[in-house]
C-alpha cells in the first residue's frame, strides 16, 4: 500500500490533479487524509473549482427531495440505482441548487444552505414579514442564484399581497435581497408585474426566471449581479392566452413548455431560447402528446435533455422520459423512489464548495 502511494505522489502534479479532478466527491474527502499535501491540495480554492467544472461536464446529477429521505441519480448513465443522502426535508422547501450547494427554506421564517456530498449544513438568517402585514392574503416567491462578477450567492424574496384571493391582483409588493455572508436583507426595486411560484426557478446567463403577468404570460429575470428585474423577449402572443406556460434550462439555454390544452393531437411544445435574449432565436424543440391520463399538464416542465436526445420531464407527481427519436414517453421508473414524490426534482452536481466560508464571510 505504501508503495502505492509512492508511485501516485510522484506524478507530476498536473497530472495528479487531473486524475483527481475527475473523482466523486465521497472518494475526495477520504483521500484529503493520505497526506498533509493532499488535504491542502484538495481544499485548495483553484482544486474545489476545477472539481466542480468536471462535475457539470461529466457528472450531472437530479436531486429527488421526498419527504422520508432525499437521493440523486446520475441521469446520463443507464443504472438508475438512487444514491441516498439520509436527510429528510420535512417541511423545508427545495429552493433551488447552484454549483452543489442546496437552498432549502419554508420560505417564511426559515433558510438554510445544504451541500448534500459534504454533508454540510447551515442556517442563514431570514426576512419575515412585516407584523402589521402577516395577516394579509399573499404569495411568497423566493430565488437562490450566483453572482458570476462578484462570486456570491444570493436570495431573492419577494412578497406579492392580494386585493383578493379571487382575481390575484396585488395592492402591495415587498421585494428584497440578501448576499450570503451578510446578515442583511436589503429592500429593492419591484419586479414589473407579479411572479408565479408553482415551479423551480432556473438560472440562465446570470439571471434567475418566473413566469408573470395576466392574461398572457410573460417571462420576467432578475439579474443577480445587477440585482435588476427586465422582460424576457419570447414568442408568446394573444392567440397564447389559454396556454399554460413552464420555465426550464435545457443545454444551458432557457426553456419552455407550453400546453395548449385539447386544441392539438400533440399538446406539448418544448422551446429553446438558444440566444440567450434575442427573440428570435426561440426554436420549438419538439411537440408530445403525453400519453397518461389524469395528469396535471400544466405543471410538466422540462428537466433534461440527455446527451442521446432523450428528455426527461416533471410533473407534480412523476418523471417522464421522452425518446424524441421514437416519439415515445414513458414513466421514468426509478427503484426505491416513490414515482408519486418527484415533484421537486432538479438538476444538480456534487461538488466540494464549502458553506462555512460563505456564511462567515462579510461584505
Amino acid at each position: 500500500m505504501r508503495y502505492y502511494l509512492h508511485l501516485v505522489v510522484a506524478f507530476p502534479d498536473e497530472i495528479l490533479i487531473e486524475i483527481l479532478s475527475r473523482l466523486p466527491v465521497k472518494s475526495l474527502l477520504q483521500f484529503r487524509c493520505v497526506s498533509k499535501s493532499w488535504l491542502r491540495l484538495i481544499s485548495s480554492t483553484n482544486f474545489v473549482k476545477l472539481h466542480l467544472i468536471q462535475s457539470i461536464k461529466n457528472n450531472p446529477k437530479i436531486i429527488i427531495p421526498t419527504y422520508e429521505d432525499t437521493y440523486s441519480i446520475d441521469y446520463e448513465t443507464s443504472c438508475y440505482e438512487p444514491k441516498e443522502y439520509d436527510f429528510p426535508l420535512n417541511d423545508q422547501k427545495l429552493i433551488g441548487s447552484c454549483n452543489g450547494i442546496v437552498c432549502l427554506s419554508d420560505k417564511e421564517f426559515y433558510m438554510a444552505l445544504w451541500n448534500p456530498a459534504t454533508k454540510e449544513y447551515i442556517e442563514i438568517p431570514f426576512t419575515s414579514v412585516e407584523d402589521d402585514l402577516m395577516d394579509n392574503e399573499r404569495e411568497v416567491v423566493v430565488g437562490f442564484g450566483y453572482d458570476l462578477v462578484a462570486q456570491k450567492y444570493k436570495v431573492v424574496k419577494s412578497v406579492f399581497f392580494y386585493l383578493d384571493d379571487e382575481h390575484r391582483e396585488f395592492e402591495q409588493c415587498e421585494v428584497k435581497i440578501c448576499t450570503v455572508g451578510t446578515k442583511e436583507w436589503r429592500r429593492i426595486d419591484d419586479p414589473p408585474c407579479c411572479l408565479t411560484n408553482r415551479h423551480m426557478v432556473p438560472q440562465v446567463n446570470g439571471a434567475l426566471h418566473w413566469l408573470g403577468g395576466l392574461p398572457i404570460a410573460k417571462i420576467i429575470a432578475f439579474d443577480v449581479g445587477k440585482e435588476d428585474f427586465r422582460f424576457v423577449p419570447w414568442i408568446g402572443s394573444v392567440d397564447d392566452s389559454n396556454c399554460d406556460v413552464t420555465l426550464g434550462v435545457l443545454r444551458d439555454c432557457l426553456s419552455t413548455i407550453c400546453y395548449h390544452g385539447g386544441q392539438s393531437e400533440k399538446p406539448l411544445d418544448i422551446w429553446l431560447m438558444k440566444e440567450y435574449g434575442v427573440k428570435e432565436s426561440w426554436t420549438r424543440l419538439f411537440s408530445v402528446q403525453m400519453p397518461v391520463t389524469g395528469i396535471e399538464f400544466c405543471s410538466i416542465e422540462p428537466l433534461v435533455l440527455r446527451d442521446n436526445d432523450e428528455l426527461l420531464l416533471k410533473s407534480w407527481g412523476e418523471l417522464y422520459s421522452y425518446d424524441t427519436r421514437n416519439d415515445k414517453v414513458t414513466v421514468y421508473c426509478i427503484c426505491d423512489i416513490d414515482p408519486y414524490s418527484c415533484y421537486a426534482a432538479h438538476t444538480h452536481v456534487e461538488s466540494l464548495v464549502a458553506i462555512a466560508p460563505l456564511v462567515c464571510t462579510e461584505e
